[in-house]
């Protein structure tokens, strides 16, 4: 099985996908060039790369562009009817919740992949984009600090979830920007 430039194993990938891979991952990051092209180039080039498939559909969930959601949906509705690992797996279950809508169990999702695999970019990436949505700056710098320093002590995806979920607000229903709420630096700001 194949690797990404952070050592996170890939299921699917060919050396030529996994090259377009990181080139949509470096576009997005950087805010050059067009990230979704290169996401869909490493997906014709191996239809088989997991990885491929949610890094497009998460570009197109993170862009908060409604015509991006059906795109979205067929993305991760691609990767999982491929064979997947476990790390793939929480991707999936993540940019589901994402697409429900579920944004706290997107995070909590998202964090559990960063607790088990603190150098997987792309999980720090769109958790660190939820958390710019959602105005939540503690965990804007603490998520990206936490990845210089020696991983927490093991703790199952369950257990982080479910405390993650009930720490956000005790009895409160779940965050949502929804994927076609306009930005939210305005409500955020409001306190709403």
């Amino acid at each position: 099985m194949k690797v990404d430039a952070r050592g996170c194993r890939v299921s699917g990938a060919s050396g030529r996908a996994l090259e377009h891979y990181e080139r949509a991952l470096a576009a997005w990051l950087t805010w050059r060039g067009d990230p979704r092209l290169a996401a869909r180039a490493a997906c014709d080039e191996a239809p088989g790369f997991v990885m491929g498939h949610v890094l497009e559909a998460q570009l197109q969930l993170c862009s908060r562009d409604p015509a991006g959601i059906d795109a979205a949906r067929a993305s991760l509705a691609r990767a999982r009817a491929l064979a997947r690992d476990a790390r793939e797996q929480l991707h999936c279950a993540a940019l589901a919740a994402g697409l429900a809508g579920d944004t706290d169990r997107a995070q909590a999702l998202l964090g559990c992949l960063l607790v088990q695999h603190p150098r997987d970019l792309l999980a720090l990436s769109v958790a660190h984009t939820l958390d710019h949505y959602l105005g939540e700056t503690r965990s804007l710098r603490d998520r990206v600090a936490a990845r210089g320093r020696d991983p927490p002590p093991r703790v199952t995806c369950s257990q982080l979830s479910a405390r993650s979920v009930a720490q956000a607000a005790p009895g409160a229903p779940p965050r949502s920007f929804g994927p076609y709420r306009p930005h939210l630096i305005g409500p955020v700001a409001r306190g709403e």
